[in-house]
């Protein structure tokens, strides 16, 4: 218990109410990660979250992806849900699956989705946040306002990205012959 402690920061909460619409408790970011924390308790080797830096600050947000980051580093896979993820965030993740009106637009490397923007016909503002970037160019505002289809779609990932993607999963399969999400995701 002392190690979820000390993994989620939360060492000055403990032995302190949560907290509910009487009694204040703890603050929002230390609630999201006791939240986390709790999920943790069986030691489970993947943990999916949902938004889990929503409602936080930048700042709150920073730490607890960088805490989740640790958590990965050590071993657990950790799969959630962003939306629109400040630059700060983003650059925390290692990998990046990119929907679009429910088809995969992207799945790889975080680090390397401007070249594969690039690749598509896509030329990628280098001012621009990258993570609004690809959010402006999936929006569908976009598509409306300018009649425009954009090359980040489910036809051009099955056409570059998924069968580098089949290869990685056979090559995991081949390798251990188990299926280790971490090393897709």
């Amino acid at each position: 218990m002392n190690d979820l402690l000390t993994s989620f920061e939360l060492q000055k909460c403990e032995n302190t109410y949560i907290g509910d619409s009487i009694i204040k408790g703890i603050s929002g970011g230390e609630k999201k990660r006791v939240c986390v924390a709790i999920e943790m308790v069986s030691r489970p080797s993947l943990i999916i979250l949902d938004e889990p830096t929503s409602g936080l600050d930048s700042n709150k947000a920073a730490k607890l992806l960088s805490i989740l980051k640790k958590l990965a580093e050590k071993g657990h896979t950790i799969i959630f849900t962003l939306h629109q993820p400040s630059y700060l965030q983003y650059i925390k993740l290692d990998r990046l699956i990119l929907l679009n009106r429910g088809q995969t637009v992207y799945q790889g490397k975080a680090s390397e989705i401007c070249g594969y923007m690039e690749k598509v016909g896509i030329r990628v503002d280098t001012k621009a946040t990258i993570s609004d970037f690809f959010m402006m160019e999936i929006s569908e505002s976009k598509r409306l306002a300018d009649d425009y289809e954009t090359p980040l779609n489910g036809a051009n990932y099955e056409k570059y990205l998924a069968d580098g993607v089949h290869e990685n999963i056979d090559e995991i399969n081949n390798d251990t012959g188990d299926l280790h999400i971490s090393n897709i995701f």
